[in-house]
């Protein structure tokens, strides 16, 4: 099998347990997050509470299936995952030992890139001073150690516009290259995307020259007809299809809303969405415009939807094979391999084998590279490492 240089659109991190103890003003005393164990768990605690493991099953990469099942309830430490979930250092020998070359990443479960800090409840002040900790953390400690393959990606307080312009240009000052989003911020009580009420994040995100990284769950609400606590396994089965709907929303409405015709320079990247089920998607749209809105709607659209992907998006795929149809229709450019290290779904370590899978249809090596590693790079903008092109 060919070594292929892997860069992934879509990997996570954890962050460590002095996060926020060494950041935060002493001013906030107890409103600190900080971890403490109880009952064999560590668990992020504010003013006394426990507000939720600091590590969980999404940080079992590497761990045999098998010994999965009770992560959550009686191993759930720091000590018990792998040192690179949280650890740059050992992050970049994790890659390595895959021939990984490189991977965007997104905070996880405490910071929740979708809703930033939300188990802290209404306590916004605290909030907005989690979300800057995570994000001096993120730029100037986990990445700074190797910028062009540990990219950084910036949270946002989005319950105040004027904080989240504030900070989307702090962060881009310090290094970041993204701004993460969600994809279902319709249920948790924000505008749909072709609202003006986003079009300051648009703008600061463009002018910014980062990227908007909408990853498809995230939001704590992604299925409220599921609930998160069942042990019922249909119920943790079916929420694999369901939560697509998170990356097929966004999608319509960025491309049929305006949005993109607003923002020509607004580069978007849909990370753990899938790419193959977008063409039908595109073409659906294609059509709509053309044929049910004519000219009596479509005055605010210079191009067809499948257009302004084309020119603007890229999406992140890890499970499927990606055939010539979906190229032709995605365009070649615009699809990218991930990983999603230290999930429990990651391929990890066996990265090469799922891109080895993955691109078996394409025969262009050209392509291959591009898909596996190049599209993402180009797309953040960052120099590509050996072997990515």
């Amino acid at each position: 099998m060919v070594a292929f240089s892997l860069f992934s659109c879509d990997d996570h991190i954890v962050e460590p347990p002095d996060c926020y103890t060494s950041r935060l003003p002493a001013t906030f005393g107890d409103r600190i997050p900080r971890p403490e164990n109880r009952g064999g768990t560590d668990m992020w605690v504010v003013n006394g509470q426990a507000l939720g493991p600091c590590v969980r099953t999404g940080s079992t990469a590497g761990i045999p299936p098998e010994e999965r099942e009770n992560f959550q309830t009686n191993r759930s430490t720091y000590e018990n995952v792998r040192p690179g979930v949280w650890k740059a250092d050992d992050r970049l020998r994790d890659y390595d030992s895959s021939n990984v070359v490189g991977a965007v990443l997104f905070p996880d479960f405490f910071a929740n890139f979708a809703n930033p800090f939300s188990l802290v409840g209404d306590d916004y002040e605290l909030r907005l001073a989690c979300v800057k900790a995570h994000n001096d953390w993120m730029a100037e400690e986990f990445s700074a150690i190797a910028p062009n393959r540990l990219i950084p990606q910036a949270l946002i307080p989005l319950w105040d516009m004027n904080e989240t312009v504030k900070e989307v240009q702090r962060a881009a000052k310090i290094g970041h290259k993204g701004v993460c989003f969600g994809g279902s911020m319709d249920l948790l009580g924000y505008p749909w995307f072709g609202d003006r009420y986003w079009d300051p994040l648009w703008a600061v995100i463009q002018d910014s020259d980062m990227v908007l990284s909408i990853h498809r769950t995230g939001s704590f609400a992604d299925r409220p007809t599921i609930p998160l606590d069942s042990n019922d396994p249909g119920a943790g089965a079916a929420t694999w299809s369901n939560r697509m709907s998170a990356a097929i929303y966004p999608t319509g409405e960025l491309m049929g809303s305006g949005v993109l015709e607003r923002f020509p320079k607004l580069r978007v990247l849909i990370a753990e969405g899938g790419a193959t089920w977008i063409p039908f998607v595109l073409q659906q749209l294609d059509r709509g415009t053309n044929r049910l809105l004519g000219k009596h709607g479509s005055s605010h659209l210079s191009m067809l939807p499948s257009e302004y992907f084309r020119r603007q998006v890229c999406a992140g795929f890890w499970w499927e094979r990606i055939d010539a149809t979906t190229l032709e229709i995605l365009g070649e450019d615009n699809v990218a391999w991930e990983q999603d290290y230290p999930h429990a779904i990651s391929p990890w370590p066996e990265s090469q084998e799922s891109a080895e899978y993955c691109i078996a249809p394409i025969k262009d090596q050209a392509v291959q590279r591009k898909v596996l590693g190049g599209n993402v790079a180009r797309l953040f903008k960052i120099e590509a490492p050996a072997g990515v092109s």
